[in-house]
């Protein structure tokens, strides 16, 4: 049979003194646990526990130590090498280490609580705890009676015990039951964030993170061509709401929504005004799509006052100035009709004045979506500029931005429609004059249309509007015995210059004229020469003693004095005032005035037989019996 060796303490002989109070601690607090637990109650009940299991454990004790001599040669069983040999040497040493830790701590605790009572007990302080620093009798006891038995108490503190362990239970299922809504809403509102998200994206929006911004995205709106300084701004945040998981778009701190409103003013008084968009969105609008657009469209906005306040600082001859964030230009030659173009603030009170009309809303709305659209086509051909490949490369740059045209084709676009209200004006005042003098003319007025295809696209419609505008309008002079005379009338307005054309009829011949007071008047002169040369034709006796001078425009014959004594006669016309004079100058200077103060109601032919006096008849009749 073979031996094992196993590492246990040297047996000691039997002495009568009682055992260390150290060790004694120690072995209480191995077989019981803490003294907390230790209870007289309890060593009785194990006492007779141990008392009626004795004979028991007498049967079974040789089974048992056939059992643990197994164990302990399965245990402890010999070394084999030398280096389970240390291994189990080191084990044991650590394990005396920690004991004697232990026994230390144990030694000290005791030391210092003594101090309370035994200052001198402050030698027995291990070296470790006085470099620490604790000071000494700052640990004190108390010594607790045992409270006697008292079953109602007992009873009564049984009953707290559980009333507090089922509040607690209760709070507990209350925390439960608050964590499963919250995380019901969490879910809730991130479907309907994602949801929204995936619903931009599939619109076409481009959405991506933000840069340095941790899990935050954001959906760009801007327009591609646009100018530096509004392109870094097309990025807004996309926030998921508290309460709904609705998202909030946030563009910035400091950012207020704006928009361009264009305001028509005659003599002060508004007459007429764009639309504002909506900024309180309602129902159907409330979705983050319509916010998004409102975004785009304001930023929009902002770049269109932009660049018109740089194209506007080289139009100050046309008139055009600006005070505040309000552009404003004439809309007329006569000033008394001005064009305002502002920016403002949709969260501030925009409403118009009382007395403000609404008669030409359609022309303001018209201005701002010609501007809008010719910014979106800047935009375009910026973006073919970058399409195309670049310049060969040179020492000098130009880092200039280039001047958007976007004022200037509203100023010419302006100035036709005016030129065909005055030319139209003209042919009405000039047929109502001509008209109280029994005259018949007819006029075709002048209408202002662009040549666009039946289903136009904004492209064609900003192609249409850069192109040069014509404009045509015609007056008709019938005749009976002599060959109608028709005045043609043309405006062209290019994007530089202003033409302005009269073709006349009889002669066949073209005039070009500078102004459009030049042509009224050329007009003017053409019909007074046509109406004197009816006039002499269509009175035979009148027109032998009367001579014409067609180019002139003018009758006139001589006395018996030769120059000294010649009369002239001759018709004026002031088309814009609405004015028509039969003069004649002579010894009686006599004159017919229609449409003045003095309106003769005669017609021209009768004026004429007022002015050329009888004598004339007589004198004519003599020449022809002689």
């Amino acid at each position: 049979m073979t031996s094992s060796l196993a590492f246990r303490p040297w047996d000691v002989a039997a002495s009568t003194d009682p055992p260390p109070l150290k060790d004694t601690l120690a072995r209480v607090a191995a077989e019981r646990g803490h003294f907390r637990d230790i209870t007289e109650a309890a060593l009785l009940a194990e006492i007779e526990a141990n008392s009626s299991s004795s004979e028991k454990d007498d049967d079974e004790d040789d089974n048992d130590d056939t059992s643990d001599t197994s164990a302990d040669n399965e245990a402890g069983g010999q070394a084999k090498t030398v280096g389970e040999l240390y291994t189990s040497r080191n084990e044991m040493l650590t394990y005396i280490n920690a004991a004697q830790q232990e026994i230390a701590m144990a030694l000290d605790f005791v030391s210092l609580l003594s101090t309370v009572q035994f200052p001198a007990a402050a030698t027995t302080i291990s070296p470790m705890l006085k470099n620490q620093g604790i000071p000494m009798a700052s640990l004190g006891m108390d010594f607790w009676h045992k409270m006697p038995a008292d079953p109602v108490r007992e009873e009564e503190e049984a009953k707290l015990a559980r009333a507090v362990r089922f509040s607690q239970l209760r709070e507990s299922a209350d925390d439960l039951l608050a964590a499963a809504e919250r995380l019901e809403g969490n879910v809730r509102r991130e479907r309907v964030f994602w949801e929204q998200i995936l619903g931009v994206e599939e619109r076409g929006w481009r959405v991506s993170r933000i840069p340095r911004a941790h899990g935050l995205l954001g959906v760009h709106f801007g327009f591609n061509g646009a100018a530096r300084e509004f392109a870094e701004r097309d990025l807004a945040a996309l926030v998921a709401g508290e309460e709904d998981g609705g998202i909030v778009l946030e563009r910035g701190v400091g950012t207020k929504p704006k928009a361009m409103r264009v305001l028509i003013k005659k003599d002060g008084r508004v007459v007429g005004s764009s639309n504002l968009p909506n900024e309180k969105f309602d129902g159907e609008e409330a979705g983050l799509e319509a916010r998004i657009r409102a975004a785009r469209d304001s930023l929009f906005d902002e770049e269109l006052q932009h660049e018109m306040v740089r194209e506007a600082r080289g139009l100050l001859s046309l008139g055009v100035n600006m005070q505040g964030n309000t552009l404003s230009f004439p809309a007329d030659d006569n000033h008394t009709k001005t064009i305002d173009l502002q920016l403002i603030s949709l969260d501030e009170d925009n409403s118009l004045p009382p007395d403000s009309l609404h008669g030409s809303d359609d022309m303001a709305q018209a201005l701002l979506l010609s501007a809008r659209l010719l910014l979106s086509h800047s935009h375009r051909e910026t973006l073919a500029r970058r399409s195309q490949p670049p310049p060969p490369m040179s020492e000098k740059k130009d880092t200039e931005t280039p001047v958007l045209a976007l004022l200037r084709p509203l100023l010419r676009i302006l100035k036709h429609v005016n030129d065909i209200f005055v030319l139209n004006t003209y042919l009405t005042n000039l047929q109502t004059v001509l008209g109280h003098a029994d005259i018949d003319i007819r006029s075709t007025p002048a209408k202002f249309t662009l040549p666009l295809p039946s289903t136009p696209d904004s492209a064609t419609l900003i192609t249409t509007l850069l192109q040069p505008l014509r404009t045509t309008a015609n007056l008709t002079l019938p005749g009976i015995e002599t060959s109608p005379m028709t005045l043609d009338f043309r405006i062209e307005t290019s994007p530089t210059t202003h033409s302005y054309t009269l073709i006349l009829s009889t002669e066949n011949q073209t005039y070009n004229l500078l102004t459009l007071e030049d042509l009224f008047e050329a007009a003017d002169d053409f019909l007074a020469a046509e109406l004197i040369a009816r006039l002499h034709s269509a009175s035979p006796i009148q027109g032998a003693v009367w001579e014409l001078d067609k180019r002139e425009g003018i009758m006139m014959r001589l006395g018996p004095n030769g120059e000294d004594d010649r009369e002239i006669f001759s018709c004026r016309i002031w088309g814009q005032q609405g004015k028509m004079e039969l003069h004649r100058e002579g010894a009686d200077g006599m004159h017919v005035v229609w449409g003045g103060e003095r309106e003769e109601l005669m017609s021209l032919w009768q004026a004429w037989r007022e002015v050329v006096p009888a004598v004339d008849l007589d004198s004519h009749a003599a020449e022809e019996e002689r």
